[in-house]
């Protein structure tokens, strides 16, 4: 039985690439030998359960916002550690066939993969920034990776122009559509209780995510019937205490609330409570919050970023803004609530938009066919 590598960047609950990395578990587990590498986190006892063996290593968040010269030396230093860990771990538990890592993040976690020339696919899920930075990276995975795939036709094409790759796969994330069945005879169209107007925003609370835009947003409408929660990990403090000072401020204690990290059945069951879902994302290579509006069909209000571009026609399946701009989305969220024609739409388009363009099998299957390809040419070129 052939030995499988997979690597997370990334334990917490709520996140595609999370999703994505336990569905892979999952579909692999028993067709290989599975190892695994996940930092510290909430779904660490889930991982553990779907590998033959496992490796717990410390968190460490990447410095995506901006560049600070400071951040990124401090993030590599901390990493020292965690790559000499790993290295004696996979010495001990080799050999290994193959490793799949699941972020372009993980590139720390693959210097001693590539230091044992085990061969390995990276999935790119996010766009790092700066340029610099991101160039550096791929430098490094255009020359060490036997594959690399994404997860939207926006992150394939940033990359394959940058870095003059042609060869990149494109395979969409979706979601485990039996998760949702139980919601989805029951959702009403247009249907805004009581004259409320229930807002979800669900990412890690970081600068990044810019939930600081819905805040000020909301702040510009004067009604208290629309009110707004997050989801997510509390990645950056010092953003958290800026978000709830700025809430004190503008006197929206009764009408924001910070939830906090939640199971993803709780996830999706306040999605099912919401009106709409807002994303007020800087970048996303595929976020599966879009997934979830859309085979829920709660209208969804997004920045024009990631997959987004690729799916979402404005009006039609969802409604866009431009990213930091707090008043155009005030004004989009007044629109949504008192248009009951175009919450209708927006909501009836956005299930068949999903179904249209996403399939968790199909996209299961394909990364297993991706390995098992790629085993077979790694065996033929060692005969050789």
């Amino acid at each position: 039985m052939k030995t499988i590598l997979l690597i997370s960047q990334s334990s917490s609950l709520s996140g595609g690439g999370e999703e994505d990395f336990l569905k892979l578990l999952k579909q692999l587990q028993k067709k290989f030998r599975i190892i695994s590498i996940f930092p510290e986190g909430e779904r660490v006892s889930e991982y553990a359960k779907y590998s033959d063996i496992s490796l717990t290593v410390k968190g460490m968040v990447f410095p995506f916002s901006a560049f600070r010269l400071k951040s990124y030396v401090g993030f590599f230093i901390r990493n020292f550690r965690k790559i000499y860990k790993i290295y004696y771990f996979l010495k001990k538990n080799g050999p290994v066939d193959l490793c799949f890592a699941n972020s372009s993040v993980c590139f720390p976690d693959l210097v001693p993969v590539v230091l044992l020339k085990i061969p390995y696919i990276v999935s790119v899920k996010e766009k790092i920034n700066p340029v610099l930075i991101r160039k550096l990276i791929f430098i490094f995975y255009k020359k060490t990776s036997i594959k690399i795939l994404t997860i939207s036709n926006y992150l394939r094409n940033i990359i394959s122009k940058e870095n003059n790759l042609k060869s990149i796969e494109v395979i969409y994330s979706a979601l485990d559509e039996k998760d949702y069945i139980k919601y989805s005879d029951k959702l009403n169209l247009s249907k805004i209780r009581d004259g409320n107007f229930s807002i979800l925003n669900i990412g890690s609370i970081y600068p990044l995510k810019g939930q600081k835009v819905l805040i000020d947003a909301l702040y510009r409408i004067s009604s208290d019937s629309v009110t707004v929660d997050f989801i997510g990990q509390v990645v950056n403090h010092r953003y958290y205490e800026e978000l709830k000072n700025l809430v004190k401020i503008y006197s929206l204690d009764r009408r924001v609330t910070f939830l906090g990290e939640m199971m993803r059945n709780d996830v999706i069951r306040k999605i099912d409570e919401a009106d709409c879902i807002v994303i007020t994302s800087k970048e996303e290579g595929q976020s599966m919050v879009v997934l979830e509006s859309l085979l829920m069909e709660k209208p969804l209000i997004t920045t024009k970023v990631g997959i987004s571009l690729e799916i979402i026609k404005d009006g039609e399946n969802g409604l866009t803004y431009n990213y930091g701009n707090p008043e155009e989305l005030s004004n989009t969220i007044v629109k949504l609530k008192n248009d009951k024609d175009l919450y209708n739409r927006i909501a009836k388009n956005s299930k068949k938009t999903y179904l249209d363009n996403f399939n968790n099998e199909k996209s299961l299957y394909k990364y297993e066919e991706i390995i098992r390809n790629c085993l077979d040419s790694i065996s033929k070129n060692n005969e050789v």
